[in-house]
């Protein structure tokens, strides 16, 4: 949890948040969240998919890049 924490902070904490199109990253599934940070900053997680062995999806990693032009609102 502390890596989350430190490292994740807006996924620990979010305001407000909107799941986004499945999209393919290098033929990997990502799921797009639209992230509202506790400061009105916008920040978009990819959350990269891998399917299991008996067919069930989990997160396979997560890359955060804040949204252009995101100062607060």
């Amino acid at each position: 949890m502390d890596m989350v924490r430190s490292a994740y902070e807006p996924v620990y904490r979010p305001r407000s948040v909107v799941f986004e199109e499945v999209i393919t990253i290098n033929d990997i599934p990502t799921q797009q969240v639209l992230i509202l940070t506790q400061n009105y900053k916008l920040v978009r997680a990819y959350y990269l998919m891998h399917r299991q062995a008996d067919a069930n999806w989990k997160i396979n990693g997560c890359l955060l890049a804040e949204v252009a032009n995101s100062r607060g609102i």
